[in-house]
């Protein structure tokens, strides 16, 4: 038996790892090929999607042309002649604007390089705003922001005072320039003439003379498989220019250095800059660092559980309450989620527990392998689950809230044996799981997460049960070391119980402190 759950252990290990890899990448392009790709120089905005009956669409349409009359970065394209592809869809506009095919041919027909989607929806006295930015033809999304205003307690909300409805514009203008600025890279090369190189940025991106700027080549893009989200840029490192004249929208450079093999040429990244003569980040700076975070694959964690067993009831088919024993328990644990969408993930648990208890039998002296060392026993277990969390946006922290439904096992071995009273335990079940977290500080999460048999499987001594008992805690905290690795310490109580025909019944339970790093991908 051990062989065969050792087997099912490592199978389900192997399918997990090829769904946490199967990623969707850009790669294998000759250099520039996706620097061409990504120029991003041409966004048109898309009409707002809201379910205030459009009392935001005037703001956001001024709000959007006095972002981009402030900058040069990008060319705002008019998508009113192109207005024809939405006219002649028979959808609602509101569904409209979520089909990527419809898109694709919006985009083509105004010949603009990428879209901006914003949704806007309301809850009580809040506001909830989605940006997307979609790149064409495929109209995966490069980056997205969400965010949140509070509607005035003034009469009128925000179309009571002129003041108020500045706020709002200035809001709205701040947003779009985070959502670009999302990107791991600010600027590109314009233009190189022998030393001489051009970027299509400059004072309006924080650059002045003197300035040190790194470029780099993208060499790799790589997309969610199924969420159709861009989760990470892969660039090599092309060389450096220093800035010797720079005005409102373009910074003219002079070439410093080149990489083997990689030739400095139009656009390719900006991906830092560099104060002379003491280096330091842009203002532009941090908003790239925070984005490399982006949107996640999922996360991989692996912990150390430690705790005790306890074996608190054996009652025979007599009646007799006898042999009762504790142990320390050692283990290993492996444990992640695959994000399938925004909301939805897979989730699995692998894990494995051994300990040496000893017994005491009804008149309470040790029993015979107690006295000689201990009774040895050991878990094995997995989990899979398919899930559905939401953001409690309403409590404004980052809380969240999930339900999944998944198939969980637990195999006890413990030595068969009539005078010591034990065996193996089975327990199968399809349960519910119902759980959240919350921030609790910075850098600090807190989480629960309670699992509710709906179906078991079991057996006592190889004798298929006729009921059992299955309930899961687990109560947890993590603290964020960097962008892709936590700490986390998590508290775990399992009950297990089973009982076959004729009243021979048996329950244990095992609580354990596990520490632990997680990964997130």
């Amino acid at each position: 038996m051990n062989t065969f759950f050792s087997q099912k252990w490592f199978l389900s290990a192997m399918v997990f790892g090829h769904l946490a890899l199967t990623v969707w990448s850009k790669a294998g392009w000759c250099h520039g090929d996706l620097d061409r790709q990504y120029r991003l120089e041409t966004v048109g905005v898309l009409k707002a999607v809201d379910d205030v009956g459009g009392v935001f669409s005037e703001y956001l349409e001024k709000a959007i042309e006095r972002y981009f009359t402030h900058q040069n970065r990008f060319l705002l394209v008019d998508l009113n002649s192109a207005d024809q592809v939405f006219t002649n869809s028979k959808l609602a506009y509101e569904k409209v604007v979520f089909d990527p095919e419809i898109l694709k041919r919006l985009a083509q027909s105004a010949r603009v390089e990428s879209l901006v989607r914003i949704q806007v929806r309301k809850s009580g006295a809040v506001y909830f705003f989605t940006l997307e930015w979609l790149h064409s033809p495929k109209m995966e999304v490069i980056t997205e922001l969400h965010f949140e205003l509070d509607e005035p307690k003034r009469e009128g909300g925000f179309l009571g005072m002129e003041s108020d409805q500045d706020i709002l514009l200035e809001r709205l203008k701040d947003q779009l320039s985070k959502l670009f600025h999302q990107l791991p890279f600010f600027g590109q090369v314009s233009g190189r003439d022998h030393d001489q190189v051009v970027l299509n940025i400059g004072q309006d991106e924080g650059l002045k003379q003197g300035d040190q700027v790194e470029l780099a080549t993208l060499e790799e893009v790589k997309l969610h498989p199924l969420m159709n989200r861009i989760v990470d840029w892969k660039f090599r490192p092309a060389g450096q220019v220093v800035i010797e004249r720079v005005d409102a929208g373009m910074a003219f450079c002079r070439l410093l250095s080149e990489e083997p093999g990689v030739e400095i040429s139009r656009f390719q990244k900006v991906v830092r800059v560099s104060h002379l003569p003491a280096p330091q980040i842009t203002p532009a700076e941090p908003e790239v660092l925070n984005a490399v975070k982006g949107p996640q694959l999922g996360w991989l964690g692996l912990s150390l559980p430690a705790g005790s067993y306890n074996r608190p009831l054996y009652a025979t088919n007599t009646g007799v309450v006898s042999n009762q024993g504790s142990g320390i328990v050692l283990g290993g644990q492996l444990d992640g989620e695959i994000l399938l969408t925004r909301n939805w993930f897979f989730g699995m648990r692998l894990g494995s527990e051994a300990w040496t208890f000893s017994q005491k039998n009804s008149s309470g002296n040790l029993t015979p392998a107690s006295s000689n060392g201990g009774v040895p026993g050991s878990n094995m277990s997995y989990l899979f689950n398919l899930g559905y969390r939401v953001d409690l946006s309403d409590l404004r922290n980052g809380s969240r809230g999930w339900g999944k439904v998944g198939f969980k096992s637990t195999q006890t071995q413990l030595p068969s044996s009539a005078s010591e009273q034990t065996g193996p335990l089975g327990l199968s079940s399809f349960f519910l799981g119902l759980g959240g977290s919350c921030p609790v500080a910075e850098k600090w999460s807190a989480y629960a997460d309670f699992k509710f048999r709906l179906l078991s499987f079991a057996s006592l001594n190889g004798v298929g049960a006729s009921s059992s008992s299955d309930f899961d805690v687990f109560l947890g905290g993590a603290y964020q070391l960097s962008s892709v690795l936590s700490l986390r310490v998590e508290f775990d109580y399992r009950l297990r119980g089973v009982a076959v025909s004729g009243g021979t019944s048996v329950d244990q339970n095992m609580m354990t402190i596990a520490p632990g790093l997680l990964y997130h991908f």
